[in-house]
């Protein structure tokens, strides 16, 4: 009997456990994402800048079109931070 409810806590133990690795990869893998479109966004930026003519305003479109993508990004790398930083404040001293 104490074998069975030994087991029966190990698998209750686990099944606990999953989910939050699951959800811990999960965010991970979204932070990593989150970077990658950061950087692409960044390099397309660059890119467009030093294009001319009819290839510039593509590039510039194409920028514009992933804006949106890029605002989430950001939010998701700077609710990271926040996260991951300690929670102090500073005060200033103004004379």
């Amino acid at each position: 009997m104490s074998k069975y409810l030994h087991l029966s806590a190990i698998t209750i133990l686990v099944s606990l456990l999953l989910p939050s690795v699951a959800i811990a990869e999960n965010n991970t893998m979204q932070l990593d994402t989150a970077t990658e479109v950061i950087t692409d966004y960044k390099a397309l930026r660059k890119q467009c800048s030093s294009s001319k003519g009819e290839l510039r305003k593509k590039c510039f479109n194409e920028l514009s079109s992933s804006n949106d993508r890029y605002q989430v990004a950001k939010k998701i790398v700077r609710q990271n931070n926040e996260e991951s930083e300690p929670k102090v404040h500073y005060l200033s001293l103004v004379n």
